[in-house]
């Protein structure tokens, strides 16, 4: 590990925050191996639907 993530993974809040970047990262990956495993069309009316669904409870 290099110094600098060795000090940032030291800090509490940067302890959390490298976390939170590992499970966006999976969750990317994830995504991506989703999306070439042919479920595009799916993707393709699943984010708009979600996006709608946060825009009406956010009550913007």
């Amino acid at each position: 590990m290099t110094p600098r993530l060795r000090k940032l993974w030291q800090q509490e809040e940067g302890a959390e925050t490298a976390e939170w970047l590992l499970v966006v990262g999976l969750l990317v990956a994830i995504g991506a191996a989703v999306y070439s495993a042919g479920m595009a069309a799916q993707l393709e009316t699943l984010v708009p639907t979600l996006l709608a669904a946060l825009s009406a409870a956010i009550g913007s």
